[in-house]
């Protein structure tokens, strides 16, 4: 029955484990699409109100400022879509130049006193800023655009080294239960001999004594041993059956295992993939 339970459970495991990776086969490509078509058109909008506000400001019924800051809103979107490294440098250069463009154009609107000293401060910041950000993403050895899909790899990876180690431990238990399921069944064959050889002595003594050659007592004595013999065997087949139950239950133990490995692996897996495509 134990065993039924257990085989129906890995089964149950199983087919979960597989439903999974379809499931997160048959709806990733759809998020994706969704989702890639939300920031296609969020860019189409952004760079639609950049350019409203650059007629505005051409027609004099804007400053340059809101022109500034529709276009941050626009760079800033284009980052969060970069994909490598090479992608976000090429948004941050044309990010740097625009500010660049902005901090002259304060300057000369300083000059001519439409434009106050904390805008140029804001400008230069604004540039540095920027700037820093170019500097730090062309020094860096890594993506920031996949930093958290590599901290989830890391841990996913982590969590899969455990597993493995616990499926290590519970093969590694299953195997002492299974030596100490045998050694109880030396004890039962040495208990089985001994107490063939005490029934054959006290068949020889039950002899004996009536030949009146020994006296009752002595019977008595091998009826003792021979009981306790029978004892001992049984006490051994007891544990010979512990060793059986507590064999199973390491089996349970190790299909577990194997199974919260595999999930971890495929989980593993998935991410990779993800981290593979976004290259």
């Amino acid at each position: 029955m134990c065993r039924q339970i257990t085989d129906f459970t890995t089964w149950i495991a199983i087919v979960f484990v597989t439903l999974l990776s379809v499931s997160v086969k048959a709806d990733e490509p759809n998020e994706e699409v969704k989702l890639s078509d939300l920031r296609k058109e969020r860019l189409e909008v952004l760079s639609e109100a950049v350019e409203q506000a650059k007629v505005l400001y051409q027609s004099a019924r804007a400053l340059y400022r809101e022109v500034w800051d529709a276009e941050c809103i626009l760079f800033e979107a284009k980052l969060e879509q970069c994909k490598s490294k090479q992608e976000r440098v090429a948004v941050l250069e044309e990010y740097l130049a625009e500010a660049k463009k902005v901090e002259e154009i304060t300057i000369q609107l300083r000059k001519d006193a439409r434009a106050s000293g904390r805008d140029v401060s804001l400008a230069k910041a604004e540039r540095l800023r920027i700037e820093i950000m170019l500097q730090e993403t062309k020094a860096g050895g890594e993506d920031t655009a996949n930093n958290e899909l590599r901290q989830q790899l890391f841990f996913a990876q982590q969590n899969y080294a455990i597993k493995l180690m616990e499926l290590k431990m519970a093969e590694a238990k299953l195997k002492i239960a299974m030596a100490v399921r045998n050694t109880m069944k030396s004890h039962v064959d040495e208990a089985v001999i001994q107490q063939s050889l005490n029934e054959a002595a006290a068949k020889e003594i039950e002899v004996l004594v009536e030949r009146n050659v020994v006296s009752p007592q002595e019977a008595r004595k091998r009826q003792g041993e021979l009981a306790a013999a029978e004892s001992r065997r049984t006490t051994a087949e007891c544990k010979v059956a512990e060793c059986e139950a507590q064999i199973m239950f390491e089996e349970g133990c190790v299909q577990r295992a194997k199974l919260e490995a595999e999930m971890a692996d495929v989980q593993m897996k998935l991410i990779k993939k993800k981290l593979e495509s976004s290259k």
